[in-house]
């Protein structure tokens, strides 16, 4: 055997090990390890899309050149403070109470008249063009009544029960994409804002949502981003910001967004827009008034 066979063989075996090495488990049976980012694991569902759990005590790598992010820092009793567990159906009663504040990935909630006014629902808020930016220094909605408008001041006059925040795909679908740090800064400032608008408010920050293959915006490349959600969430300092995992129910086996809930270009199908809704009626939580 020649000494260059002999290297190819030895790379080979060492990819194998570090492969085996980086370990991955189901939610509730995460693999030891120090690293704290998410890594995302594979389990079959009803369909032959395969459905990811979050395991947020694993090791994750990312594509861009700052510290890659962890939920290291959030220990486990505010972790299972803010992050919303399964409950029963709380129905449509309860969506009636929600301001959707969302990018081009949920808007479809308002274009799709998936909520029960229908499309004429002033629920579903977004900007121009129905893109919603985290980074932007201000982010600005456009309503019926009001054309465009700071999102903080939407929010200071209607003083919503609750306010999902389904946003963070259009920053990373753009290259760059934004640094981890500025990110979780930008979001913690957008909750942060929100809360000073409306203290009363429950929020609820919702992960980012793999996309279509073309978008090459997979889980993989939104779990990153998540856990920079879960600690803005988790450092915002109030007892009514809480963290919803949707990611994990749209994910096929390829990480990226199940064919049947894709109605293209990343955005969610009839059917995405319905499981994405008994997702948010099945993870309930209290609000102030209740």
């Amino acid at each position: 055997m020649t000494r260059a066979s002999e290297l190819a063989i030895f790379a080979v075996a060492a990819s194998l090990l570090a492969l085996a090495s980086y370990g991955c488990g189901r939610r509730g049976e995460p693999p030891e390890t120090d690293a704290a980012s998410t890594v995302l694991t594979n389990a079959a569902d009803e369909t032959d899309a395969g459905t990811f759990y979050i395991d947020f005590n694993a090791g994750g790598a990312s594509d861009t050149d700052d510290v890659p992010p962890s939920v290291g820092g959030v220990d486990d009793e505010t972790l299972d403070k803010i992050r919303l567990e399964p409950t029963l159906d709380m129905g449509s009663d309860y969506l009636d109470r929600f301001l959707f504040v969302c990018d081009r990935t949920v808007f479809g909630l308002k274009a799709l008249g998936m909520l029960d006014e229908g499309r004429g629902t002033d629920q579903v808020v977004s900007g121009e063009g129905a893109s919603l930016f985290v980074m932007a220094p201000s982010p600005t909605v456009y309503t019926a009544e009001n054309g465009s408008e700071p999102l903080v001041d939407l929010i200071a006059r209607r003083q919503p029960e609750y306010v999902l925040l389904a946003v963070g795909a259009d920053d990373i679908s753009r290259k760059p994409k934004p640094a981890y740090a500025d990110f979780r800064e930008a979001y913690l400032n957008l909750i942060t804002s929100v809360a000073e608008a409306s203290p009363s408010t429950t929020v609820i920050c919702m992960s980012i949502l793999p996309g279509s293959p073309s978008s090459g915006v997979s889980v993989y490349n939104a779990e990153q981003y998540n856990a920079l959600i879960i600690e803005a969430a988790a450092s915002s300092g109030s007892d009514r910001v809480y963290y919803l995992d949707a990611a994990s129910a749209f994910a096929a086996q390829s990480g990226y967004l199940r064919a049947d809930c894709d109605g293209g270009s990343s955005q969610l199908s009839t059917t995405g827009f319905k499981r994405l809704l008994d997702i948010i009626k099945t993870h309930y939580v209290a609000s102030a008034s209740t």
